[in-house]
């Protein structure tokens, strides 16, 4: 992984809350929009390589109300409806989370136009173990848009 010279950063409170999987809240705090000094090729390992002008953050909690997998440094993540990228950094903090555990970390994503970000579609699984063939409930996708 690279240092990237950062020249402007832009800082937006989302304060979202996501309760329509009752085993998981999941809260972006806030999002923060890093643009680079100047456009870098960059090489992603899910997107091949492309002109990226800046990176998205955003700041993830995820409260457990019962054991559970839950995976947004593995999502997909769509900018202004038009451009997709999934997450390509070195965040780990998601995966297993154990009942009344609060996790948090952060998913950062490489964006080609920094801009004028104005949406954020984020879309990312989650599920739990269970031995019950009739749970239809035990595995999520999560898809939800930030408006920044």
């Amino acid at each position: 992984y690279k240092d990237y010279a950062i020249s402007n950063s832009k800082t937006y409170s989302t304060n979202y809350t996501d309760t329509t999987w009752s085993p998981a809240t999941v809260n972006v705090s806030k999002v923060v929009v890093y643009t680079l000094s100047k456009p870098t090729n960059y090489r992603s390992a899910n997107d091949g390589t492309f002109q990226a002008t800046g990176f998205v953050r955003m700041y993830f909690s995820v409260k457990a109300n019962r054991d559970l997998s839950i995976y947004p440094t593995q999502g997909t993540y769509i900018f202004n409806g038009s451009e997709q990228h999934q997450a390509d950094g070195m965040e780990s903090w998601d995966g297993d989370i154990s009942n009344g555990v609060t996790k948090t970390g952060s998913v950062t994503v490489p964006i080609k136009d920094a801009s004028n970000l104005k949406t954020i579609r984020a879309k990312f699984d989650a599920n739990y173990d269970t031995n019950n063939y009739d749970d239809n409930n035990s595995d999520h996708s999560y898809d939800f848009t930030l408006n920044l």
